[in-house]
């Protein structure tokens, strides 16, 4: 039993001392996508609603197309953020729901958002085992007590490894 922990305790240390392994990046030539639901919300509204829509991006199950003006290029991207969100807010009695899309380019596998208020939220797009993973802080709801209160939503949908050409921007 004594030399079975010794030897669990020396592989765990020559682990622990090597540098991190490429493995656990992302493969030269691809892309990490990673897409996500957000809602900066407001509760319970009993009156006249009006919803506005614009798109940065398009995906039709082969190719992501990205508009230009919300990413400006690839270079050195390795993950590509899509965000789907909703923005309420109340002007001159009637909600206003605008649904956008957003487009975040990230050089590297490691990325954080602040778009929880009073949240910093950390992830990482990893390999592991061969299969693409997203890491860190997972799905956050945050919301405030009162007649139409504000709420967020932050609500990772799926993370995709791509080809770089199947990217475009246009």
């Amino acid at each position: 039993m004594r030399y079975a922990t010794l030897a669990a305790m020396v592989v765990g240390l020559v682990a622990a001392a090597m540098p991190g392994t490429s493995g656990a990046a992302v493969p030269e030539g691809k892309i990490a996508v990673v897409r996500v639901t957000a809602i900066d919300g407001l509760a319970t509204w009993n009156g006249p609603v009006v919803e506005t829509r614009s798109t940065a991006f398009t995906y039709n199950g082969t190719d992501y197309r990205i508009d230009p003006s919300a990413l400006g290029g690839l270079t050195r991207i390795q993950t590509v953020i899509l965000i789907d969100r909703r923005t309420d807010e109340i002007r001159d009695g009637v909600l206003m729901k605008h649904h956008g899309q957003e487009v975040r380019g990230v050089a590297g596998e490691m990325f954080e958002v602040t778009d929880i208020p009073g949240k910093s939220l950390a992830y990482q797009v990893a390999m592991v085992g061969g299969n693409l993973r997203l890491l860190g802080d997972g799905d956050q709801i945050v919301a405030k007590a009162g007649e139409n209160g504000p709420y967020h939503i932050w609500k990772i949908e799926g993370i995709d490894l791509v080809n770089q050409g199947s990217v475009i921007l246009d």
